[in-house]
């Protein structure tokens, strides 16, 4: 099934952002983990309805890519007072390479699961950056934790740390410079909710007692554990392709 069915207005994955429309401190909590990789010129792949770009610093340049009509819809509406941020109805690997070497960052959040040949796009979007540039991805964790909300969703994995390393390990023009767990409240309460449970979708209710735990849960991401929700990791180009 198409990203752009899955998150077209009646689409599936669109009522589950809707859901988390109102999780301001969600959003700027995974905000949070990429804003430090960021430069001055920065692309979103699959940007959504724009929850993560919101909370980007305003002085960055964002150019803002999504699939999704839809969702097109609601950023260009979100963001057109913001002369800063360009939303572009457009797939990556079709974007023209002047405009790709300009790129201090490409990042996304909740995204790569959907790509089946991931690492193929990690790669292919890399070789067309300028060295320094950087690769930020936040990808959910923990294959145990793969539910029926992961399958309607179309994601194709869910990820560990040694699926990244893997990729890394392909990426003769790049190197690995960050990869951490995150939020293993939220892996908790996910078992339980979705795999123990086999709850089928993430309610509003759910999105709001998540998003009034988060002054609670970064504070366990400091601890040194194996396992979160999520995992950010971070490529930096190092050779002219």
């Amino acid at each position: 099934m198409s990203n752009k069915i899955i998150y077209s207005e009646s689409g599936y994955g669109r009522n589950i952002l809707n859901n988390l429309a109102d999780s301001g401190r969600y959003y700027r909590y995974l905000a949070g983990k990429i804003n430090p990789f960021l430069g001055e010129v920065n692309l979103e792949l699959g940007a959504g309805t724009g929850g993560v770009t919101a909370h980007i610093p305003p002085r960055k340049n964002l150019i803002l890519v999504e699939l999704s009509r839809d969702n097109v819809a609601v950023l260009t509406e979100k963001f057109n007072t913001h002369p800063n941020i360009q939303v572009v109805h457009q797939d990556i690997q079709s974007l023209p390479d002047e405009l790709m070497k300009q790129l201090d960052a490409i990042y996304s959040s909740n995204v790569l699961e959907h790509i089946e040949d991931d690492s193929g796009l990690i790669r292919d979007t890399l070789a067309r950056m300028k060295p320094g540039a950087r690769f930020v991805a936040i990808v959910p964790a923990m294959r145990f934790l793969y539910s029926e909300v992961d399958r309607q969703l179309h994601h194709f994995r869910r990820y560990k740390k040694k699926d990244i390393r893997r990729v890394a390990r392909g990426l003769p023009q790049a190197k690995l410079t960050h990869l951490a767990y995150f939020n293993p409240v939220g892996a908790l309460g996910w078992w339980v909710k979705y795999k123990l449970m086999k709850s089928h979708t993430i309610s509003e209710n759910d999105s709001k007692l998540m998003d009034t735990l988060i002054p609670f849960i970064k504070w366990t991401d400091l601890l040194p554990l194996p396992f979160g929700q999520s995992l950010i990791f971070t490529f930096e180009k190092t050779n002219p392709s």
